[in-house]
């Protein structure tokens, strides 16, 4: 791919992946004004592919980039949702855990949408 004044080449490019997701939510309590459900899910994958890399090369010396995302990753995570019956309102908030053999990150996540 060719770039104002540099040249980008992917090599291959190919990965290959494979999972298993699984996610079990319920209504914990319902009443004439509002529903609250709860939901945890989880997920499990591989990428079967080795490395892959960038070459940026432009006027300058070439610069590769490698990026190994081989190996197991996953994913835990949780929801609460608050809906109203009557008004249009809803609500959520979602936490959760990504990981791999490198990285873990967390996130929670809240908000809000009114239904016309």
């Amino acid at each position: 791919m060719a770039t104002t004044g540099a040249t980008v080449d992917f090599h291959s490019g190919e990965s290959v992946r494979g999972g298993m997701n699984l996610r079990i939510g319920t209504e914990i309590m319902r009443s004439d004004e509002y529903t609250v459900e709860a939901s945890v899910a989880g997920h499990i994958g591989n990428e079967f592919k080795s490395a892959n890399r960038v070459s940026v090369a432009n006027s300058g010396p070439t610069v590769s980039l490698d990026y190994d995302a081989s190996g197991t990753f996953g994913e835990l995570s949780g929801s609460l949702d608050l809906v109203s019956s009557n008004s249009g309102w809803s609500g959520f908030l979602n936490g959760g855990v990504t990981f791999s053999s490198g990285v873990t990150t967390s996130t929670v996540r809240a908000g809000f949408r009114k239904v016309w």
